[in-house]
């Protein structure tokens, strides 16, 4: 799949490297040259390369798509004012999933944390 293809927005859910790793890290696809997530284990929202992004991820999947190119609008621009903020981190109640989904809809969730 050709990642400078998805539409700026786009939910993509990764699987570390290592087996000591997290299980799931998610992120907000803008482009080729950005992608932004709450870094484990300090929180902090970071912009990368999705070629950076993909070294520490190299398997993933779309998560999620945004509805219209004015969602994904929203979805960037949510994102895109975090960054730089350390916000903390919790597998329960602040984790990358969460993050992503506050990007999406306003509202933070996870749906690993409800099918625990």
């Amino acid at each position: 799949v050709l990642a400078w293809r998805f539409p700026h927005g786009t939910h993509v859910t990764a699987m570390p490297v290592r087996k000591d790793g997290k299980s799931e890290h998610h992120a907000v696809y803008v482009s080729s040259e950005e992608v932004i997530n709450k870094r484990w284990p300090d929180g902090l929202v970071i912009q990368e390369t999705w070629v950076s992004f993909m070294m520490r991820y190299p398997l993933w999947r779309v998560a999620d798509w945004p509805k219209t190119a004015a969602h994904g609008d929203e979805i960037v621009r949510r994102a895109r004012d975090r960054v730089g903020k350390e916000e903390g981190y919790s597998d329960i109640l602040s984790n990358s999933e969460h993050f992503v989904r506050e990007c999406y809809t306003g509202v933070a969730s996870s749906s690993n944390v409800r099918n625990r």
